[in-house]
């Protein structure tokens, strides 16, 4: 989890939408880690072997890798200078 912070961000900026973007991250992690157990027994159930859920886990990572090209691309660092008084 603490790598998802960082990259919440990096993308999305601290101040402004990290934390709703990491909130939904999280959200979204908590309901797969809940019902990503379930599905697969499922999908075992069904088919008696767990052939499926290694043809689904890589066409998951084969579209994460060519999802790697997009054109979202991390903020630069601006560090705050604080205001003369």
């Amino acid at each position: 989890m603490p790598l998802y912070a960082i990259l919440a961000r990096d993308y999305f900026g601290a101040p402004h939408h990290g934390g709703r973007c990491f909130g939904a991250i999280s959200a979204v992690a908590s309901l797969g880690m809940a019902f990503g157990p379930w599905a697969g027994g499922w999908v075992f159930d069904t088919h008696a072997s767990y052939a499926w859920l290694y043809i689904g886990s890589f066409a998951v990572g084969a579209g994460r890798r060519g999802s790697r090209s997009s054109p979202l691309k991390p903020r630069p660092i601006v560090p705050q200078l604080a205001a003369a008084d």
